[in-house]
């Protein structure tokens, strides 16, 4: 991929797509390094620890339902892991998407006088960063089969993960979001991996299956009874054993 101007990126946390609320986002992944040096030794050495991410966030401050207030001062302290998404090229599908199981990090607020009152917050990983690919992001209304994608099979030591946010939901009844592969592109003998929890709320889950997979097409399935909803579906591999 060459280089491209930073816009049109989606950035979801839980149930909110906080997109048009921020103005400066990152995305940092790490690995914890411990020093190991012992008496004796004349250079350093360290050992890494587990991967961590952490979302930072900056823009202006909204109060009220549906607002920053709500999503972001709410959630602190609380014992809920949303799913962070960070979406690229405008959340088309087979794109680049970076998501971890979060926890409310830091939310700082207000500050010059007689300017737009600004904020900055953080979530940070409960679980491990992924790296993967978007599989639907829009509102959908019926049922339907997404795209489906060449991802490549899951090896022994490695797990499919999938993080599903619903970020609008209207009259919404029993929606039920699958995730399905196949060994050829037409799915004509396609095996459910994941199935999530029936929502008719807006909110997020993560899931994941184990490997062996030799399947190497992947997509999301959507049905519902009706109403409609926004999704984001995306899927990323990676080691279960470390």
């Amino acid at each position: 991929m060459s280089k491209f101007i930073l816009k049109d990126q989606k950035v979801l946390l839980g149930k909110e797509n906080l997109t048009s609320m921020i103005r400066t986002f990152g995305f940092s992944g790490k690995g914890e390094s411990f020093d190991a040096v012992t008496l004796g030794m004349n250079s350093k050495e360290k050992l890494v620890g587990l991967p961590d991410a952490e979302l930072s966030l900056e823009g202006f401050w909204e109060s009220g339902p549906g607002s920053l207030d709500e999503a972001l001062f709410t959630g602190i302290g609380s014992t809920e892991e949303p799913i962070a998404i960070v979406l690229s090229e405008n959340g088309t599908t087979g794109t680049y998407a970076h998501f971890f199981k979060a926890k409310h990090g830091t939310l700082k607020l207000f500050g010059e006088g007689n300017q737009p009152c600004p904020f900055s917050a953080t979530a940070v990983c409960s679980g491990r960063p992924l790296k993967g690919w978007n599989m639907k992001h829009g509102i959908i209304t019926v049922g339907a089969n997404g795209t489906g994608i060449a991802l490549g099979p899951v090896g022994a030591t490695q797990s499919m993960f999938a993080g599903l946010c619903v970020t609008q939901a209207t009259a919404l009844v029993g929606l039920i979001v699958t995730i399905q592969s196949d060994d050829n592109a037409g799915f004509t003998t396609p095996t459910t991996q994941m199935t999530f929890s029936t929502l008719a709320v807006t909110g997020s889950q993560l899931m994941s299956v184990a490997g062996a997979i030799t399947d190497s097409y992947w997509r999301a399935v959507w049905a519902l009874t009706s109403g409609s909803a926004e999704i984001t579906v995306v899927l990323g591999r990676a080691q279960t054993i470390l």
